[in-house]
């Protein structure tokens, strides 16, 4: 059981990295008079269920991990620690990736307004370390078994169902703009709290159901409950929320609506499932695209880089590109960076496993270093 389940986790990773690569290089690089062409609404369905997928699994990964060795995450040994730097990691490359520039002096002095605002702003890694961590603590916190999914259910119906309410609220005028961009979309905030954190929840309950029944040998009738609850909820929410936006009017920000939240987790149910039957079948399944789910954060992060970093002259990849492809044109340079990312992933998860202790020292080093150069420059 815990190898299917390790290797469905990956392989629904796997397929939402691939498609996040995808939106992030075309988005890019196409040009936006293709966007009111009659299939990029199909285009653009599709890819907006790439961040509620890998929320959803990165509560569903988090809650297999941390399950197994609960009782030394409660007596504060090494595992708690361990799972407390690799939150804090996701955390501060979330801001790393938003730095202006790579010097304590030049940030000081150059920064524009614009640039701090972007710096704070909140994408998905932040979403996610703070998501973690407020799972963590309620697991640590929740001795008795019953209690842990309660709490976990109040939360992610907290982050969800009032989310309309709370983007209407101006939160600059209450919070600071570092913690206002947490709560709602401020500056270039994608992914605060509020509805976000509900992919996770749910990602974690339904983890916690598939490990309980997976205990009985029932993880396949689960897992097909899973499937029914996925297309009913994608196409009772997708009908419902098209009505309620297009015929009626009176949705005119679908993403803090709970009809979004339950079409796009209908949709993540739908893959998770489909993910854990292909795994369950005798076939061979392709080892790249499992490493490549593995080595999600790697490749989230060197993507980015490769896209948005200043390369020739001060300007980046996608400035340089001026938004003057095709559709097409960008789906090919998509599938090219695609196969780049996936085989540096595959080399990446080869050398860890080879060389660990070199590969945890060296990431320490890197970090030391980093902090070391961006003070004293």
């Amino acid at each position: 059981m815990q190898n299917e389940r390790l290797l469905f986790v990956d392989l629904m990773r796997g397929i939402a990295l691939i498609f996040m690569i995808e939106v992030h290089t075309v988005n890019a690089l196409m040009h936006p008079g293709r966007h009111k062409d009659f299939w990029f609404s199909i285009v653009d369905f599709i890819n907006g269920l790439v961040a509620p997928s890998f929320l959803f699994i990165a509560g569903f990964a988090f809650f297999l991990a941390v399950q197994p060795q609960l009782n030394a995450h409660r007596a504060l040994r090494m595992p708690f620690w361990k799972m407390l730097a690799r939150i804090a990691l996701i955390w501060m490359l979330g801001y790393l990736l938003h730095l202006p520039s790579f010097s304590l002096r030049s940030w000081q002095q150059d920064t524009t307004l614009e640039q701090w605002q972007q710096f704070f702003s909140v994408d998905v890694l932040q979403c996610i370390a703070c998501g973690l961590l407020l799972i963590f603590v309620l697991r640590l916190l929740c001795k008795h078994e019953g209690a842990f999914p309660a709490a976990l259910l109040v939360f992610g119906a907290a982050a969800v169902l009032p989310a309309a309410w709370m983007y209407r609220i101006d939160m600059l005028s209450i919070f600071p703009f570092p913690l206002a961009a947490y709560l709602i979309p401020v500056g270039s905030t994608l992914f605060p709290f509020f509805p976000w954190f509900g992919f996770m929840a749910a990602g974690v309950l339904v983890a916690w159901f598939f490990f309980r029944f997976g205990e009985r040998g029932a993880a396949n009738r689960y897992m097909q409950g899973m499937l029914l609850i996925g297309i009913v909820s994608a196409a009772a929410g997708s009908l419902l929320l098209w009505f309620f936006k297009h015929r009626l009017g009176l949705i005119l920000d679908e993403r803090p609506h709970v009809l979004f939240f339950v079409a796009r987790l209908g949709c993540v149910l739908i893959l998770c499932a489909l993910c854990f039957f292909f795994c369950r079948t005798p076939r061979t399944i392709n080892p790249f695209l499992i490493c490549a789910g593995q080595e999600t954060l790697m490749v989230y992060c060197i993507h980015l880089q490769i896209l948005y970093r200043p390369v020739w002259d001060g300007q980046s990849v996608v400035v340089l590109a001026a938004q003057r492809f095709s559709f097409f044109a960008a789906l090919l340079i998509a599938m090219g960076l695609i196969l780049l990312m996936v085989l540096a992933a595959w080399c990446w998860h080869g050398w860890k496993k080879a060389h660990g202790r070199v590969h945890a020292a060296g990431l320490g080093g890197a970090i030391i270093g980093g902090a070391v150069l961006f003070l004293l420059r």
